[in-house]
């Protein structure tokens, strides 16, 4: 829970210095955007990593590692070598970054709902 809240703090940290850099000042709508692409970034990866540690992607890097190893026959290459999976080597559920990603888009519409009102 203290990585999560520590990650909150920086992304927030970092709303305020991208909306000073791009926009020039800190307004409510522009924390609103900046917001909304931090948070979308963060949920992306997340997305992206749990993809990845699912094993949907463990074919098609045993595939690449087969043709290169075919290509490259002074490199020899063992079984075990080739039967690491790549999904093995993600063992984090990444739920920092979901409720960071979460916490950011609620974040984001409490501050829509203020800007409407």
């Amino acid at each position: 829970m203290i990585k999560f809240f520590i990650l909150f703090l920086s992304s927030n940290c970092l709303v305020f210095i991208l909306s000073f850099i791009f926009y020039g000042h800190i307004s409510l709508l522009s924390m609103i955007n900046i917001t909304f692409y931090i948070a979308a970034v963060i949920l992306l990866v997340w997305l992206a990593l749990i993809t990845i540690r699912s094993g949907f992607f463990d074919r098609i890097a045993y595939s690449f590692q087969k043709v290169f190893q075919t290509l490259n026959k002074q490199r020899n290459l063992d079984d075990e070598v080739l039967n690491n999976h790549l999904s093995s080597s993600f063992q984090n559920k990444f739920s920092t970054l979901k409720l960071t990603g979460l916490g950011l888009l609620i974040e984001m519409f409490i501050l829509l709902f203020i800007y409407y009102m």
